[in-house]
């Protein structure tokens, strides 16, 4: 997150910044919004898919001393994820809404362009990281699933 903090904070202070942020808020909304759906399907697909037997060994199934089923930390992750896009979107809008604030004459950039795009760095840098968190999983489950069903 915190090099999503610093780039962010670098793009501000350039000069003629605000067409080329709004063009990368342009695919960072994209990359939210497939990546929001794929981590709404997976989720569903991870319900849906295993066997009945599968189901019944994942949800009864835990880490030691943990609280939690396997089957409910893989629904987790992909919601999670799901969420963190959901977030990413709204910054997306927020920084988009600052770009049409009214700005003071002699301002490049004013304090709440500054402020959202701050905030869009942060939060891009963390629905990245949790795509990235989704694509491992995702492959993981495939392994365990083709594992399971040869058993």
């Amino acid at each position: 997150m915190a090099i999503g903090l610093a780039a962010a904070l670098l793009i501000a202070t350039m000069s003629n910044v605000q067409a080329s942020v709004l063009n990368l808020n342009a695919i960072a909304v994209t990359f939210a919004a497939i990546s929001f759906g794929i981590c709404i399907v997976v989720a569903l697909l991870v319900l849906m898919v295993p066997s009945e037997s599968q189901r019944q060994r994942w949800s009864q199934s835990r880490i030691q001393d943990g609280k939690f089923s396997h089957l409910s930390d893989l629904v987790f992750v992909f919601t999670w994820s799901a969420m963190s896009q959901l977030i990413s979107i709204g910054a997306s809008a927020g920084l988009y809404l600052a770009d049409t604030l009214p700005t003071a004459p002699g301002q490049h950039i004013d304090i709440a362009f500054r402020i959202f795009l701050a905030i869009f760095g942060v939060v891009c840098a963390n629905a990245v990281s949790q795509m990235i968190t989704v694509v491992g999983t995702i492959s993981q489950l495939a392994h365990v699933i083709e594992t399971d069903s040869t058993q």
